[in-house]
């Protein structure tokens, strides 16, 4: 009798832990809020001209300017020294790829490059 009484506690005790477990992980998880979009911001592949002016910390018209000046640079001496800031255009719209614009800074930065008003000096 004793031997039953003991297994019965026994599982009991142990749904006792079971569903206080599962309470709060359900509790847990239910406080936890992720916003799907930025999940989906940081795992897109290509970023728009407005999230890589935010990403870059330039405005959008700066980037079209550097891209502007650095074409401008490629037409006048036939070449151009270092990385250009790469992106694509589709429909008329820019796009960028995150770590190639990270490459284009560090390349910037090495080069010292510097842009004023629209041109390379």
């Amino acid at each position: 009798m004793n031997s039953k009484n003991l297994i019965i506690a026994s599982v009991i005790l142990s749904l006792g832990i079971i569903i206080g477990c599962l309470l709060l992980s359900l509790k847990f998880s239910s406080s936890i809020k992720v916003p799907n979009n930025k999940i989906v911001v940081e795992n897109k592949v290509l970023m728009d001209i407005n999230e890589a002016s935010k990403f870059l910390g330039l405005s959008v018209d700066e980037i079209k300017e550097i891209i502007n000046a650095e074409q401008e640079s490629l037409d006048k001496y036939g070449g151009f020294n270092g990385i250009r800031l790469p992106f694509i255009v589709i429909n008329r719209s820019y796009f960028f790829e995150r770590t190639s614009l990270m490459i284009w800074v560090k390349d910037s930065f090495d080069n010292h490059r510097i842009y004023n008003d629209g041109k390379m000096n």
